[in-house]
């Protein structure tokens, strides 16, 4: 590894650790909106079935399967009135990975231009006393 390489290490690093911000080909956020139907319907059947559990059974068995009912209706409400934002959030999110790692793979890009325009002079001290300060300001617009 050069020297070039151990002064840009960190942005390298950081692009590891922030992604792509490029969804996975199975398209999760697709998959979480096409399920909103779905969801919107088995809550409004088991809205249905306590209704009719209530009028059409009685004793502890009838409370109890109500109940679950009631659960499975609540819990399918709270999903599917959060869909659309999470589908939203994780779009933004995705964007907004996506235009990091850009930036910084500019950066990253930018730095390796200077340090092979260097040429010969990148492993002479003179070298290293240009490409520091750039390694320094690369880095700090990254993390910025």
């Amino acid at each position: 590894m050069t020297s070039a390489d151990l002064l840009i290490a960190p942005l390298r690093i950081l692009v590891t650790a922030l992604g792509t911000g490029v969804l996975p080909g199975d398209d999760p956020v697709s998959a979480i909106a096409a399920l909103a139907p779905d969801l919107a319907s088995t809550r409004d059947d088991a809205i249905a079935a306590a209704v009719r559990l209530g009028t059409e059974w009685q004793g502890r068995g009838a409370e109890a399967a109500q109940a679950a009912s009631a659960v499975t209706a609540g819990r399918t409400t709270a999903i599917s009135g959060d869909d659309a934002q999470i589908v939203t959030l994780t779009q933004s999110a995705a964007q907004r990975v996506h235009g990091a790692a850009r930036q910084l793979e500019s950066l990253m890009d930018s730095f390796d231009r200077a340090a092979r325009a260097l040429g010969a002079d990148l492993f002479t001290p003179t070298g290293l006393a240009v490409l520091l300060p750039l390694a320094i300001d690369h880095v700090g617009r990254g993390v910025a």
